[in-house]
């Protein structure tokens, strides 16, 4: 549809003249009656928006900034990520780029375009609110998959999602435990726990699973096969700010030491 010369000056004005702070795509597209692709795609065409526009402003924003400011809405993306998946299914990679890998020059193109924004402190990626949207992003649980095996549902617990074969057979022995009586209960990833004092980087832990015994101790099982420097920060931040909660890891070698016993006692074993 053709854009009249009202809504090219409308456009121009929000653009140009709406911080970021209280810059919304989601109202402008309401109150205009076209998409949010629309409005980007036509503000690209018309050099209303890069990487530098009203840099400045960002830079002198808070640390609460929304992170609507860097992201589309879950609708939005979900929208676009069914286009594009339709495309890619009816038609050829839309670069022809199938199968090949770029070149060491376009690499060094590439490379030093993203050196040169980071250098620039006035560009969106210093600003703190694009750090601090990166810090909330990561705050949580991590929902990666696992080298051992893919995060999946195990029929023989319930249906439960766990997000690796060690930590579903650690599941079934807690569960054997609980046959046995050893043990009165136990929970998969029921608590957070935040670092309140920390603002950027590792903010929150969630231990792996959380067990009753008969005798009334409450304490956490964190199976960590190998010990990554974000694992040892949680668990450091754990100990300066929660003393009182009792973290036992399972490292490799016992956890092969326990599958060598129980493997052979306890079914479905992976």
């Amino acid at each position: 549809m053709k854009w009249a010369p009202q809504e090219i000056e409308t456009l121009k004005q929000y653009y140009m003249e709406t911080p970021y702070n209280v810059f919304n795509l989601q109202e402008l597209s309401k109150s205009m009656g076209r998409s949010e692709d629309a409005l980007t795609l036509k503000a690209g065409k018309l050099g209303i928006t890069n990487s530098h526009r009203k840099a400045s402003i960002m830079s002198k924003q808070n640390e609460s900034a929304s992170q609507r400011v860097w992201s589309r809405t879950p609708e939005a993306r979900q929208k676009r990520s069914l286009v594009s998946r339709h495309f890619l299914k009816n038609n050829p990679h839309p670069r022809g780029f199938t199968g090949h890998k770029h070149s060491e020059s376009a690499k060094a193109v590439l490379r030093s375009k993203i050196m040169r924004r980071w250098q620039d402190p006035l560009d969106p990626f210093n600003s703190r609110a694009y750090r601090q949207y990166l810090s909330d992003r990561f705050t949580g649980v991590h929902k990666g998959g696992y080298s051992r095996s893919a995060g999946k549902r195990r029929p023989d617990l319930d249906s439960r999602y766990f997000r690796s074969k060690w930590e579903a057979n650690v599941a079934r022995y807690l569960t054997y435990l609980l046959q046995l009586k050893e043990i009165k209960a136990w929970e998969y990833e029921p608590d957070t726990f935040y670092f309140e004092a920390i603002k950027r980087g590792t903010r929150s832990y969630t231990p792996d699973f959380k067990i009753f015994e008969n005798s009334g101790r409450i304490y956490y099982l964190e199976v960590k096969g190998w010990m990554d420097d974000r694992s040892k920060v949680k668990l450091s931040r754990m100990r300066k700010y929660y003393p009182n909660i009792e973290i036992d890891l399972m490292d490799e070698t016992r956890y092969r030491n326990l599958a060598k016993q129980l493997k052979p006692l306890i079914p479905n074993w992976e």
